[in-house]
């Protein structure tokens, strides 16, 4: 009797089960209908009462099966719709569970995975170009569909100097004094700046973009960086994490910069390594006497495949044992920090693909001249 009763409980749990799956489908096609996107509840578990289960167990019914008992193992057909940094959407969400939660959504059906992505689209989150999203996401799943994002530099208005304006500005630097808070150095045949507290944001902007900066002493709240937002946020986060509260103890910026390259249609910005790291002082270097007042056209050719140099050595020195840790990133600026934990491959990725875009436009010949 007591196995009868369990198998119409067990008939009726399952038509029960069948309703509520039949209800799910059908909500889940008129969400789909009005262009709309959401997560359906989880399919409920089938529960029996412990005696009619004992009961089932003994008969060993052919109409009982392990599954009823046991973890449902089926293999899940969910899509994994990621609208963070790395935005597309995947077929396996295990292989991307290492990613913020927050920015992922499940979706039951690869069409309701495109609802998802497509409204995430219009909110148009910058992501930074360079970075070879394709190869990053090959150790995350399957890419259904990829977003590539508008080319912006995040903030910065200013984006480049003119060859008139470098050359003013490589003249004001070497006339440059200790009074107006920066001082030329020679820096691997280079001239280069060192900028102390209290400089002009304007200053800051031109010389960095013109290449000419080799280190900055900023002020605790970074008004130095002021025509650069995105670069500040991220400098006043490490001085959060670093606990840096008072004048005893501040940040300094190590820049390893190529300048620009003008050709007679347009002007291409050079590339920005920056690295923070904390001083408990700030030491003046040694007046530069003043060399030159004007590069020529080789010189200035030569100074800009030098700083290149640089810069892809200073990226290729990086490996998976360096204490480093990635802060910002656009197409044309990189700035990380000293950090006390060995760098994350996520991070190293990033340092990598951003060299490789230096090399990839190095042969597409808008770096250096012919």
């Amino acid at each position: 009797m007591d196995v009868q009763i369990a198998e119409k409980e067990l008939e009726v749990i399952k038509t029960q089960n069948k309703l509520k799956i039949l209800k799910q489908e059908l909500q889940i096609l008129k969400i789909q209908k009005e262009g709309k996107s959401s997560i359906p509840e989880k399919k409920p578990q089938v529960k029996i009462k412990p005696k009619y289960k004992e009961a089932l167990i003994e008969k060993k019914s052919e109409l009982v099966t392990p599954s009823l008992f046991q973890e449902d193992e089926r293999a899940k057909s969910w899509y994994v719709v990621h609208t963070g940094r790395l935005m597309g959407v995947y077929d396996n969400h295990e292989k991307i569970r290492n990613l913020p939660a927050a920015y992922c959504h499940i979706a039951q059906t690869e069409l309701e995975a495109k609802a998802i992505l497509a409204k995430a689209k219009e909110v148009k989150p910058r992501i930074p170009v360079f970075a070879e999203r394709r190869g990053l996401r090959k150790a995350h799943g399957n890419i259904l569909d990829e977003f590539s994002p508008s080319n912006s530099h995040s903030g910065v208005v200013k984006v480049t100097v003119s060859k008139p304006e470098w050359q003013t500005l490589f003249q004001e630097l070497n006339a440059s004094t200790i009074e107006v808070g920066v001082m030329a150095i020679k820096r691997n045949y280079q001239i280069k700046g060192v900028c102390f507290p209290g400089v002009a944001p304007e200053k800051i902007r031109d010389f960095l973009l013109a290449g000419l900066i080799d280190l900055v002493y900023p002020e605790n709240n970074l008004k130095e960086f002021n025509y650069f937002p995105k670069l500040k946020q991220a400098m006043a986060m490490y001085i959060e994490r670093c606990r840096i509260k008072s004048q005893d103890k501040r940040i300094y910026v190590k820049v390893i910069s190529s300048i620009p390259y003008w050709d007679e249609n347009k002007e291409y910005p050079g590339y920005h390594l920056l690295t923070m790291g904390v001083s408990a002082e700030v030491k003046p270097p040694m007046p530069l006497v003043m060399e030159k007042s004007e590069l020529t056209e080789d010189e200035l050719n030569l100074d800009r495949q030098d700083g290149i140099c640089l810069v892809l050595k200073s990226i290729e020195a990086i490996d998976k044992e360096s204490k480093l840790k990635v802060n910002y990133c656009n197409n044309h600026f990189l700035l990380i920090s000293k950090f006390q934990k060995k760098i994350n491959l996520g991070d190293l990725n990033i340092i990598k693909s951003w060299g490789k875009n230096i090399e990839t436009e190095i042969h597409k010949g808008q770096l250096l001249q012919q």
